[in-house]
């Protein structure tokens, strides 16, 4: 970033994909309309982008427009997906098998031989407790194909940063201020912004669980 670089991640899953950008501080930019003699050319404009690490101090409940009552279902599936593999050998596999002779508690919807999901369990704690919800289905859903990244997810994601990175190279029309997010179930995609303001309340990194990591 010092050094004038531009910089750009992804992760991309079976179910969708969120994308960070960083153009500096200050990049500048011109949009041009129209085409042959009608083309015109915009004066110069200049869009501030946050950090890598500022963006990270963010809380997940802030990365949302202000129509949104919380961000998009995948991005929050995202965060979960990182949270989860940072301390991936403290969490159980996903199906385990009791004790021999051990029985199942009653009520517990379980077949024979299965303890509850983990990551299920996990991702409810985690949305509560920043006052987010999503629904159970959608979160087992999810769970069957996090680690199973689809070829055309990585195609749609790959031809959106592929005009982003033209754009950011070229100076050419506007970028996606910062954070871009595809939900292959619906095919919606979300341009989200990291506001300057918001960023610099923040005054000194939030905690582990708190941190925005792709």
């Amino acid at each position: 970033r010092e050094a004038g670089a531009k910089f750009f991640a992804v992760r991309a899953t079976g179910g969708g994909a969120v994308a960070f950008a960083d153009l500096g501080a200050e990049h500048r930019y011109v949009v041009e309309t129209g085409e042959g003699a009608e083309k015109k050319t915009s004066e110069p404009k200049v869009s501030k982008f946050c950090s890598y690490d500022r963006a990270r101090a963010v809380a997940w409940q802030d990365v949302k427009t202000k129509k949104m009552a919380q961000p998009p279902a995948q991005f929050l599936l995202d965060r979960l997906d990182a949270l989860w593999s940072d301390d991936a050998p403290a969490h159980a596999p996903r199906t385990a098998k009791r004790k021999a002779g051990e029985l199942e508690p009653v009520g517990s919807g379980l077949r024979h031989g299965e303890t509850p999901d983990p990551y299920g369990a996990f991702a409810r704690r985690e949305l509560e407790r920043r006052g987010l919800a999503l629904d159970d289905a959608a979160v087992a859903r999810h769970a069957n194909v996090r680690d199973a990244p689809l070829a055309p997810v990585a195609a749609v994601v790959a031809g959106v940063l592929g005009q982003e990175v033209v754009k950011a190279v070229s100076g050419k029309g506007e970028p996606t201020n910062n954070v871009f997010v595809f939900d292959a179930a619906s095919g919606e995609g979300s341009a989200l912004r990291m506001s300057l303001d918001a960023e610099e309340a923040v005054a000194a990194p939030a905690a582990q669980a708190e941190a925005i990591e792709l």
